[in-house]
Formats: C-alpha cells, structure tokens, sequence
C-alpha cells in the first residue's frame, strides 16, 4: 500500500511540474468520454423503409400509417412486388423492407394467423438489430390490438389467450 501511495504522489508532483500533462491526461479524456458518448448511440430514427403492399386493403394501409406516424421509420417507398424490394436495400434506399401479403385484411377479419415479413439490409448490424426490434414492436402492437378489440366482442376468446399463456 505504501508503493502504491509513493507512485500516486510522484505522479501528483509530476502533474505539477508539467502544466500541459494536466490537458492530456485529465481533460482529454473528459472530452473523448464526452463526445464518444453521444457518437455511440444505439438508438435510430427515420429508418427508411420500403413496402410491398400486396393487399391493398384498409388493414394493410393501417399498418404503413404506424410505421410512417413512428418517428422510428419513415416510408421512403412502395413497391408492387416483394423482388422490388431488394434493390432499395442493396443501394441503400431503405434499411428494411414491409412485406404485406395478399389477404391480409380478410385474414385479419375472419381471425386467421398471418405472416408479415421485415427485410433488412445488414450492412450496419448493429443499427439494423435495433430496427428491427422496432418493427417487431410496432408490428407486435399492432396484432395486439386487434386481438384486444375481436376479444372485445368475444371476451371468451380473450379469457382462452390468456389461459393458454399466449403472447402477441
């Protein structure tokens, strides 16, 4: 214990002796903690993204109007087919790409399990892992409302969910 205070001391003379070691070895690193923080955010906004409606029905343009009212995404395109998707990601017009299939709309009415699919362009894993969450989320929002309101007309239907340990 008594080296370690020895070497505290002498480096306590030493930064007294030698005004510029103060810059570089007490602010520097305040400054790189500083601005290194906010260049290593995690969080994203304004993914752009590309969608594939091929339902075209109220249901389906409800679901774009989440994803464009989220600060998360903003839609930056729609495409007729889910081929047209790929060029937007390989070129960078989009981070992820919506894929609505035909019959969404009847599938959600008459209660049917449906798929939509998120594309993603991988080139920034780490931002492109949190847009995906996000999409999730938003997506998983999205269906948990409308089980909530079909239970509504069917609170049976909502007591079975919950008595199976279902998520949405």
């Amino acid at each position: 214990m008594q080296r370690l205070r020895v070497l505290i001391w002498k480096e306590f003379l030493e930064l007294r002796l030698n005004p510029r070691l103060f810059g570089v070895v007490i602010v520097a690193p305040i400054v790189q903690l500083t601005l290194l923080g906010y260049a290593a955010t995690t969080d994203v906004k304004d993914v752009p993204i590309v969608v594939a409606d091929g339902d075209r029905s109220s249901a389906s343009r409800e679901l774009i109007q989440r994803f464009n009212a989220s600060h998360h995404f903003s839609v930056t395109g729609s495409v007729t087919t889910v081929n047209e998707i790929e060029p937007f990601l390989e070129t960078g017009g989009a981070w992820l790409g919506l894929v609505i299939p035909a019959g969404y709309g009847s599938g959600l009415a008459n209660g049917s399990p449906l798929t939509v699919q998120v594309a993603a362009d991988g080139t920034d894993a780490s931002s492109t892992t949190v847009a995906l969450g996000y999409a999730t989320a938003l997506i998983g929002e999205y269906a948990r409302e409308i089980v909530e309101a079909r239970a509504a007309f069917a609170p049976a239907a909502a007591g079975a969910l919950a008595s199976q340990g279902q998520t949405i």
